[in-house]
């Protein structure tokens, strides 16, 4: 942990220029009970490979009107995104994800549409193709919250 003194015009949520999300997938049939408690329990075996395809095509600067939620009262739904990937961690897939902003309910409903497309094994550019719809009604399930994690919070 860092203190540092900033000027009274400090804001930290829009002084922000970039954020870190961590996302917990349980993906192992064999678990405590304790350790689904905050991520989300996937039964069937996913592909590691085939998510981290999926997620390279996050990279960039996208419309993200996909996986924005009718909710959201952002105006711009452009956001860029420096880093997305899925890792094996023992019995856990995390994802991690770093870009400019997110809209409410964003990292959710991408890692529940990756999921879904992997569990139903459909191609891996269905995702390209939901993603360019710029249309929510495309996205599919939306992962649970209690799994997300905002891990850093950059300022430059």
């Amino acid at each position: 942990i860092k203190l540092k003194y900033v000027a009274n015009e400090f804001q930290p949520r829009f002084n922000a220029t970039r954020r870190k999300y961590s996302y917990y997938i349980l993906n192992n049939e064999n678990y405590y009970p304790w350790e689904g408690y905050q991520a989300y329990y996937v039964k069937k075996k996913l592909n590691v490979n085939r998510l981290n395809e999926m997620a390279e095509m996050l990279i960039g600067i996208h419309d993200f009107t996909t996986f924005s939620c009718i909710r959201d009262q952002t105006n711009s739904k452009l956001k860029e995104i420096y880093i997305a990937r899925f890792k094996k961690k023992n019995k856990f897939i995390i994802f991690e994800i770093i870009g400019s902003s997110f809209l409410w309910k964003m990292v959710r409903s991408i890692v529940g549409t990756i999921i879904d497309i992997e569990i139903k094994n459909e191609p891996v550019d269905t995702f390209k193709k939901i993603l360019n719809s710029k249309n929510r009604k495309f996205t599919r399930t939306t992962a649970p919250a209690k799994a997300l994690f905002l891990d850093k919070v950059f300022y430059e």
